[in-house]
């Protein structure tokens, strides 16, 4: 299936959502910390928004997507393949 042409988002926005996730404040001193408050802080702005855009029969295969890329751990190839529709070897 090819991507929608409403979700081709620009460069533009997310450098403005970048620069305001640094906006965030943040404890001195913790280098690790503070990158780690920034990129949880970006991914949930990133999520927001780009979750916000979405056509409602597009919003669970979204949400399927971002869980697998936080969590890939818990896909295997096979269950992924399920998830998406493709026909399952032994199913």
């Amino acid at each position: 299936r090819s991507l929608n042409h409403m979700y081709q988002f620009s460069l533009n926005l997310f450098l403005r959502l970048f620069k305001h996730a640094l906006e965030a404040p943040a404890a001195p001193g913790d280098i690790q910390a503070r990158i780690s408050m920034l990129s949880m802080t970006l991914l949930q702005m990133v999520f927001a928004y780009t979750s916000r855009s979405l056509f409602k029969a597009d919003r669970l295969t979204f949400g399927m997507h971002f869980v697998r890329y936080l969590h890939p751990h818990h896909f295997d190839d096979q269950a992924w393949d399920l998830f998406l529709g493709v026909a399952v070897e032994g199913a």
